[in-house]
């Protein structure tokens, strides 16, 4: 286990079979470390450490490292030539948006790709670096790539506008580039004028009963809302102690409102065995804590950390 922790260290705790063969640890090895009780088999070729925290993502990891299974995760650029990017119904799921059914994990691959695994899905496509965003060490379509993608599967309107509704309110996308992008897609979804992408946006925004204009106004998220969104996003705390101590780094004391619900879920997920329900209940509660964008002061928000909208 100590050579292998070479690699679980750094890759959420698992470790591919190809990377332990380079270690010198083969087949058999892994067999009984599995055995004994040391490690599991997440996926065909790939094992975690029974000590690691399991997160939500875990099958989307696995599956990631086992599609270039030599190289170890923080050698592999976001676009990598021999590896793919987590898009379509997977990536909406690692952002928090939507309420899709994921059957298979969903990826983006430079090249055409087999799999004999049944789950995987491979879309061959070009993606340039602004269509990529690093979630907790994993390459992931951003929210504008993904809701494009999924209008490109036809996917049902009403679970689209439920997606998009997800990603205006976390602030992932701005509702004039979406139209501006999806316009393309006019025509399919029964828009009559060709690339009218905001008469598509509201055909869509209809069939979960909101408009454009009400997303567009809707109330300003509490300066704290929006840094601990950021936050989780882009620097993942990784455990409830570090998300709360990154509250304390943001200058804010504490937070009331989902937006804190979703951070303590996130960050359970990096803490095996903790039980947040009555933690994302009281988050979840107006009446935790009071809100406190209107008394925290912007300069109260340190540091490097303090995200720039």
């Amino acid at each position: 286990m100590r050579l292998l922790s070479e690699f679980t260290a750094e890759q959420w705790g698992m470790v591919t079979s190809r990377q332990a063969g380079d270690l010198d640890v083969d087949g058999v090895t892994l067999l009984r470390l599995e055995r004994a009780g040391y490690v599991d088999r997440v996926r065909r070729g790939v094992y975690a450490a029974t000590t690691a925290a399991v997160t939500e993502a875990r099958a989307e990891q696995a599956a990631w490292l086992a599609l270039n299974a030599a190289d170890a995760a923080w050698r592999r650029p976001p676009l990598d030539p021999d590896g793919g990017v987590l898009s379509h119904q997977s990536a909406a799921r690692l952002h928090g948006l939507g309420e899709l059914v994921n059957d298979r994990i969903a990826m983006t691959v430079p090249r055409r790709r087999t799999s004999r695994d049944p789950d995987l899905w491979f879309k061959t496509a070009r993606l340039s670096d602004s269509d990529v965003v690093v979630l907790d060490g994993l390459p992931v379509t951003t929210a504008l790539r993904t809701i494009c993608d999924l209008l490109d599967q036809h996917l049902d309107g009403s679970h689209l506008a439920m997606i998009i509704r997800d990603a205006v309110e976390a602030n992932l996308v701005r509702l004039d580039v979406l139209a501006e992008r999806i316009g393309p897609h006019a025509l399919r979804y029964g828009v009559r004028r060709p690339g009218d992408g905001e008469a598509l946006l509201d055909r869509l925004l209809a069939e979960i009963g909101t408009t454009t204009a009400q997303l567009a106004h809707r109330p300003s998220p509490p300066r704290a809302s929006a840094a601990l969104w950021w936050a989780v996003n882009h620097q993942a705390p990784g455990t409830l102690q570090g998300l709360r101590g990154l509250l304390h780094d943001l200058g804010l004391g504490a937070e009331s409102g989902s937006v804190v619900a979703k951070g303590l879920r996130f960050a359970a997920g990096h803490e095996a065995g903790h039980d947040v329900d009555h933690d994302i209940a009281a988050a979840e509660d107006p009446r935790w804590l009071p809100r406190l964008a209107e008394e925290q002061g912007e300069d109260q928000v340190q540091g490097d950390r303090r995200p720039r909208w």
